[in-house]
């Protein structure tokens, strides 16, 4: 019974060391075919989930209840040929909030310039520092945006290595004839942008937002309601004058694509005088939300 209990175990630390950092669904949409065999789409569904789920993204390791819950929709709206495709792709993920059953959006983000080829039964090949093909680099691309959104999440610019890889995979992508990588490009908010903002020191103070909101702000909610949410209007006045230093500054949206649906939460059970400041700054700062803010006031 001691051999097969030191057995049991030893294959449970085996799994826990060999569990990957994502957790990761995919969907896939598309339209009436006239040339693809429809199969096509199921076999990459399960390709996109292998590839994102067994890949070793980080050196860190994590256990089963760690993994990184991402979700991507894959939307085709063209077909080129047989095997090639344009469409939008969008990515969500999420992060627990400490001693709650919440979980909160990182990432949300619909990029709409996403064009690929996929040979049925042709496995997804990715390798750093080279350009294969485009799917595996966009997939590689928000795996590291993802992994490093969370690690911002949990310490001060803790994602910065994972935003690194992000950029290299950027660069090998410049010589791509596929859209979303350069910075010429007609789209000033492609993955080109969006990762060159994330490590350009001007906007650091946006990471530190990343921090404090989730950290010192959501996970202190479980536990203390006022004071969580006191850290949450300090994110939103940091939000506020980095947006008066650079107006427009993209991540901005970027935050509150995620985060819009959750603050309206927050400020709906906040004190009238503390609603009143943060949705002063809010109908500023997300102006697509702006009207159902408001409404928050009467």
């Amino acid at each position: 019974m001691k051999k097969i209990y030191f057995l049991l175990s030893f294959i449970a630390c085996v799994f826990v060391m060999k569990a990957q950092e994502l957790n990761c669904n995919v969907e896939i949409l598309v339209p009436k075919l006239q040339v693809a065999d429809p199969a096509i789409f199921k076999t990459l569904q399960t390709d996109i989930v292998q590839f994102m789920n067994n890949q070793k993204w980080t050196e860190d390791e994590y256990k089963p209840n760690e993994k990184i819950e991402i979700s991507i929709l894959i939307n085709v709206t063209d077909e080129l040929s047989a095997n090639s495709f344009k469409g939008q792709i969008t990515v969500r993920s999420l992060r627990p909030v400490y001693n709650s059953d919440y979980n909160t959006e990182l990432l949300n983000y619909i990029d709409k310039d996403f064009s690929f080829s996929y040979i049925q039964h042709q496995p997804l090949q990715y390798t750093e520092n080279t350009f294969i093909n485009n799917i595996t680099s966009v997939l590689a691309f928000y795996a590291y945006l993802a992994i490093g959104l969370d690690y911002d999440s949990f310490s001060p610019k803790g994602g910065q290595k994972y935003y690194l890889k992000a950029q290299n995979i950027v660069q090998t992508a410049q010589n791509s004839t596929s859209l979303g990588w350069k910075s010429f490009e007609k789209n000033n908010r492609n993955r080109y942008w969006i990762i060159y903002n994330m490590l350009n020191s001007k906007y650091s103070s946006y990471r530190d937002v990343l921090y404090k909101y989730h950290l010192k702000g959501l996970d202190e909610m479980s536990q203390d309601a006022d004071t969580g949410r006191a850290v949450i209007m300090e994110c939103i006045k940091l939000l506020y004058s980095l947006n008066k230093r650079y107006p427009n500054f993209i991540l901005r949206q970027f935050f509150f694509n995620a985060k819009a649906q959750e603050l309206l939460d927050i400020y709906s059970k906040a004190p009238d005088a503390e609603k009143r400041e943060a949705v002063n700054m809010l109908v500023k700062l997300d102006i697509a939300t702006s009207q159902k803010y408001k409404a928050l006031l009467k």
